[in-house]
């Protein structure tokens, strides 16, 4: 199932909630079984490259154009290496509330664990990682039987989750079809915010 929305919506954004009905910009690239695939592309039944599970079906892609009326709500953009050992690959661009996978030094450093998931906005105050000014954008997401980590310009994040309030407002209103897959409530790793 996809679901594409032409008319631009207004959505609360809220990092609590998970990364809810926002995600990826258009031109990011999703390792799969057949090469890096712009999200845009990716359709159901393709098989993506995931951190913990291997190869794993998309059972779900969905795009939606949001309105973004508050400062708060604008993409972060990760610019090419800035998570460190070169990753991303290439500048990645997601909605703040997306979740980036971080690991190794890094992590224990900035949270005391091994990996931890951080949103994209709790991660601005790092060289290379500021919002990008837009009035609208349009976002993309892909769902698996769980929620996955996988690797999105070569930087690993996450997939949708959709949170359990969102069975009856929210991403259920904008997705219908989700409401008949059903999916992932229980997160790939832990959330936590930079300790400054």
């Amino acid at each position: 199932m996809t679901a594409h929305f032409t008319k631009p919506v207004a959505i609360d954004a809220d990092p609590a909630r998970g990364c809810g009905e926002m995600s990826f910009a258009a031109g990011t690239y999703i390792a799969t079984t057949r090469g890096e695939i712009a999200i845009e592309a990716l359709t159901v039944g393709q098989r993506v490259l995931t951190r913990d599970n291997g190869l794993q079906k998309v059972l779900w892609v969905g795009t939606v154009e949001v309105a973004l009326t508050r400062a708060e709500d604008t993409p972060v953009r990760i610019r090419a290496g800035a998570l460190g050992a070169g990753l991303p690959q290439s500048d990645l661009i997601v909605a703040p509330a997306h979740r980036v996978l971080v690991f190794g030094a890094i992590a224990q450093e900035m949270f005391g664990c091994s990996e931890a998931f951080v949103t994209a906005a709790n991660l601005t105050f790092l060289p290379g990682i500021a919002r990008l000014p837009a009035a609208t954008m349009t976002y993309h997401q892909v769902l698996f039987a769980r929620h996955e980590v996988i690797l999105s310009n070569g930087a690993w994040t996450e997939s949708l989750q959709p949170a359990p309030q969102d069975a009856g407002e929210g991403l259920a209103a904008l997705f219908p079809a989700l409401a008949e897959i059903g999916g992932p409530a229980v997160s790939a790793r832990p959330v936590v915010r930079p300790r400054l």
